[in-house]
């Protein structure tokens, strides 16, 4: 794994993360730098629960 020291301007920065449950891949090889100002969503392919104000 390469390592470096983080920028002082930098919020979150991630390299290379993979996550694997069991067999299965969910994220492999993502790299990834939020700067401050930024906003970051990850959306997959499995929509999140409805927040509760979006009840119809």
């Amino acid at each position: 794994m390469n390592v470096s020291q983080p920028s002082p301007s930098d919020v979150v920065e991630v390299r290379d993360l993979v996550v694997r449950y069991g067999a299965a891949t969910a994220l492999d090889s993502v790299s990834l730098r939020v700067e401050p100002g930024e906003m970051v969503a990850l959306v997959g392919p499995k929509e999140p629960a409805s927040p509760p104000w979006s009840t119809p």
